[in-house]
């Protein structure tokens, strides 16, 4: 975790006053064929106020998928953290975990390199009355699919195609892949 003016640094939520409030966080992942493991969310813990809180989400769900366009896909959305329903395609979307159970049950298949957190419920009030959601890390830990496999996607239909490079599978065999880690946009 980075600090910054001696705090950790963090992601966090606007307050509301409905506990139920749902937030989501979407990341690029650092290929866009992949084969995910685990993915590690860990709140964060203030550690200067008072009873040390965690603001943590209760429950989360983990959507992986591609844009609808890549010509209209807009990055400024995933710096704002909007709404991304509109925006993508989700290929998976896994069950809702407790937070503190965030292990995937079985590798899942990442096609298109996009990660959306989906935060449920909020169990912490700050000093203003309102209820947050703060995130200190996450990670996607997995192996590339790519360059081996590559896919390729045409707007419309929206059509998605696999290539398969035989002397990059080869290479990928031998050097046993590498793991694909979560990064912000």
């Amino acid at each position: 975790m980075n600090s910054f003016l001696r705090r950790g640094s963090y992601w966090s939520s606007r307050g509301s006053d409905d506990p139920e409030t749902p937030e989501t966080l979407v990341y690029n992942l650092t290929a866009s064929f992949c084969v995910i493991t685990e993915i590690n969310l860990h709140p964060f813990q203030d550690l200067y106020d008072p009873g040390f809180p965690v603001y943590s989400s209760g429950f989360v769900r983990f959507r992986m998928g591609h844009p609808k366009s890549w010509r209209e896909l807009n990055y400024d959305f995933i710096e704002a953290q909007e709404c991304a329903d509109d925006k993508f395609i989700w290929t998976y979307t896994s069950p809702v975990y407790p937070v503190a159970q965030v292990k995937l049950p079985e590798p899942v298949v990442c096609i298109g390199g996009y990660l959306q957190i989906e935060l449920l419920g909020r169990v912490q009030k700050a000093c203003d009355d309102k209820y947050y959601i703060c995130v200190a890390h996450v990670q996607a830990m997995g192996r590339k699919l790519s360059p081996a496999f590559s896919v390729e996607f045409s707007e419309p239909p929206n059509d998605v195609s696999l290539k398969y490079d035989a002397k990059e599978f080869g290479s990928l065999l031998s050097t046993g892949g590498s793991v694909s880690r979560a990064k912000p946009s």
